[in-house]
């Protein structure tokens, strides 16, 4: 972040901006057991903002969710968890960039990427996965 101010001063304080939403997004759900889909889409979005300042245009994220469908209901932080499970578990660079999509089959919201295997696998706990299943319970 240190380096993006004396290269594009209007990008860090984008950079900020996003940083603060993400943060109040997260207080403001921290007792809440469901918010609607819309709620964590603009999350996702500012979520996206700072992640692509890392990864460019080598992270690209489709979502699909009809406008009428926003108003269900979701655990908070599922879509942000899942994406940074495809992020650490993926390669993604120029060579091989990562396309998420998010998207309606039938009453499922999926989420899914081909999968781009790191050539030194990242060590994994499953805890990420769990605590979306425990929260769902």
């Amino acid at each position: 972040m240190a380096q993006l101010i004396p290269e594009d001063q209007g990008l860090a304080v984008q950079f900020v901006q996003k940083l603060s939403r993400c943060y109040r997004y997260i207080l403001e759900i921290n007792n809440r057991e469901t918010i609607s889909l819309r709620e964590e889409l603009d999350f996702i979005d500012s979520y996206l903002f700072l992640i692509k300042i890392r990864f460019g245009e080598n992270l690209e994220m489709k979502i699909d969710v009809p406008e009428h469908l926003r108003e269900e209901r979701i655990v908070p932080l599922t879509i942000q968890l899942l994406l940074e499970n495809a992020i650490k578990h993926n390669i993604v660079s120029t060579q091989n960039p990562l396309s998420v999509e998010l998207f309606i089959d039938r009453d499922y919201l999926v989420m899914k990427n081909i999968y781009q295997p790191k050539n030194q696998p990242v060590a994994s706990t499953g805890i990420g996965l769990k605590n979306i299943r425990n929260r769902y319970r």
